[in-house]
């Protein structure tokens, strides 16, 4: 037997959503119950009526009925009031309902309630501008954080590094005081050469701390990663923080030795500042960790294809919880003077060089950090890469000198006349000009502040006349020039101070073989 279906207006009066028929004008002729509790009122007060009537915005019902006319449906978004003056967003979509001759009757309608929706979404945009507003000002405290951690770092070493100095200038200021106000002690040949050599080394002492310096004002550019002796990074880094687990720690009563057991391991890539970074970093935070008296430990090694750099101490060591969580961005154990960003940053650091970072620590017992790195491809030495030349048989070049220090002036015109050079020298850029102009010179050194004309618009006006001439700037900034890309289009080559014999000619035969280069080209 077949079930009969029941007529459409009785499954329409158990719907969940608002319905309603109208004509072609808009006037309706049956609502559901849902209708009727949408706008919360009778049925009496809605059939009969243009359902226009029950919008907000009666012209934009007209327009969607238009629509709906013309295209055969039609849906637009809405708002109605209730008989007790609530607002609502709905849906409305308007349908054309043709008769038997297929000519069109009137409308169905379909109403939907997204006012829920509609809030929901506009609570999803309120919390997704507080949180991109919290995480603005997340990134902004932690960018704070960071710089106070570093700024602890450097004024720590800057602190070390002014203990340097005054340690290297006090034998260079004692003995040659004594040399100068004492001229009978130079007819001791003996003590007077026994002199000089302390106050040489004090020179090279302070020549070492300017390199270490170097490493700490590099870029901090992703991509300006380099082959790395990392040997060299952990001894800069045992020198430069002395005074803080040395000086520091004995004025305070503690007692800490650091060992050093660097294996023969290959060069790896990556960024210098950063690799000092992470050691400094770890120095402190082992020192830290060591109330009274302790040891730092930093070996490198081999693991499998990898190297290892361990950094240990026998300090207080942590706790499961705090070892679980000691990476965590913001975590510290150390009170209002730790901002618990130390290890974050460099765990950063080290993902930034591909490398494994794990932390084994026991209470009273210690902490061990090590650290995996893969090798770097390029097993050529950043540093003995750079030239050196062998003097022998090199050519006499006559060169001018233009600085406006005059021991400079003089130890320059010395140093290249023991080589065999002819030199004449100025204080002033405008005079080099001038000279320039009148003779031949095979190259010009510079420093880059020189009265009248400084050494940047010298360069400029030479390169103008001869622009093949090798022109070479000598400045006690030029670490930081090349470091930091201050080198001007016009200077083929900048020396840092202190000079030697060996920069100066591993320059002049850089720039004498790129000319020589350059003529074979043409």
């Amino acid at each position: 037997m077949s079930e009969q279906p029941f007529p459409l207006t009785h499954a329409l009066e158990y719907a969940a959503v608002a319905f309603s028929c109208t004509d072609m004008s808009g006037v309706m002729t049956y609502v559901n119950p849902a209708f009727l509790s949408l706008w919360e009122c009778e049925r009496s007060d809605a059939v009969g009526k243009n359902i226009k009537e029950f919008l907000d915005n009666e012209h934009k019902g007209e327009e969607l009925l238009r629509k709906a006319r013309e295209n055969g449906t039609w849906t637009g978004e809405m708002t109605i009031s209730t008989k007790s003056g609530q607002k609502l967003n709905i849906l409305f979509s308007a349908s054309v309902v043709k008769d038997d001759k297929q000519a069109p009757a009137g409308f169905a309608n379909t109403i939907f309630d997204i006012t829920k929706r509609r809030q929901a979404e506009q609570n999803v945009k309120t919390t997704n501008r507080k949180l991109e507003e919290t995480l603005t000002e997340l990134r902004s405290t932690q960018q704070q954080l960071i710089d106070h951690e570093r700024q602890r770092a450097l004024t720590t070493m800057v602190s070390g590094i002014a203990h340097d100095f005054n340690n290297a200038l006090s034998p260079i200021q004692g003995f040659s005081s004594m040399l100068v106000e004492q001229p009978d002690m130079l007819k001791n040949q003996d003590k007077a050469l026994h002199y000089l050599k302390h106050i040489q080394q004090a020179a090279d002492h302070a020549t070492e701390t300017i390199r270490r310096m170097r490493k700490f004002y590099r870029p901090r550019e992703q991509d300006a990663f380099t082959s790395i002796d990392l040997n060299k990074v952990v001894k800069d880094a045992v020198s430069v923080t002395r005074l803080m687990w040395k000086e520091e720690a004995q004025a305070s009563g503690k007692n800490i030795d650091i060992h050093t057991e660097l294996g023969d391991i290959p060069c790896i890539e990556g960024n210098e500042a950063e690799l000092n970074e992470i050691l400094t970093n770890l120095i402190f935070n082992a020192v830290d960790a060591i109330p009274d008296e302790g040891t730092i430990r930093i070996t490198t090694s081999m693991q499998e294809e990898n190297v290892l750099l361990l950094v240990s101490d026998t300090g207080m060591g942590m706790s499961e919880e705090t070892k679980q969580r000691c990476l965590d961005p913001f975590y510290s154990t150390k009170g209002p003077d730790g901002s618990g960003l130390g290890l974050a940053v460099l765990q950063g650091i080290i993902q930034r060089h591909l490398g494994d970072f794990t932390v084994e620590s026991e209470e009273a017992k210690g902490t061990s950090f090590r650290i995996l790195f893969p090798p770097s491809e390029n097993e050529e030495d950043q540093e003995s890469s750079a030239f050196v030349q062998n003097t022998s048989g090199f050519p006499s070049l006559t060169i001018l000198i233009v600085e406006d220090k005059e021991s400079q002036r003089e130890f320059l015109k010395e140093l290249l006349e023991h080589q065999g050079h002819i030199a004449d020298v100025t204080c002033h850029g405008a005079q080099a000009l001038e000279y320039f102009n009148k003779d031949r010179y095979d190259a010009v050194i510079t420093d880059r502040a020189t009265p009248q004309m400084n050494g940047d618009q010298l360069a400029a006006e030479i390169k103008s006349i001869a622009p093949e001439k090798p022109l070479i700037m000598l400045t006690g900034f030029g670490d930081m020039m090349e470091v930091n890309e201050g080198r001007t289009e016009n200077i083929d080559k900048i020396i840092s101070k202190p000079l030697t014999k060996e920069k100066l000619n591993a320059a002049f035969e850089q720039l004498l073989n790129q000319a020589a280069n350059v003529h074979h080209a043409r």
